[in-house]
């Protein structure tokens, strides 16, 4: 089963065709804008996605020390290297 990237692929590859030959139904250009913006907004949603914070566990002179988070780490770790 093709992706949604291999779907774009052959919508453009058709859409593009038609112009070239002067054969484009307004209707095709509609709907190849319209799949081609809705890509662009499922791809922008994804990259603003929190990432989830994963719990780091440490040993430090014979003490375990857990973090909840990665930036809870970071924040030790950055105290600790001023």
């Amino acid at each position: 089963m093709p992706n949604i990237e291999e779907l774009l692929k052959e919508l453009n590859t058709l859409t593009y065709s038609a112009i070239d030959e002067k054969n484009a139904d307004p209707r095709l250009i509609g709907v190849a804008i319209e799949a081609n913006q809705r890509y662009i907004e499922h791809l922008e949603d994804v990259q603003l996605l929190p990432l989830p914070d994963r719990s780091v566990t440490v040993k430090v002179d014979g003490t375990t020390i857990r973090f909840d988070g990665d930036r809870q780490f970071a924040e030790w770790l950055s105290g600790r290297m001023e």
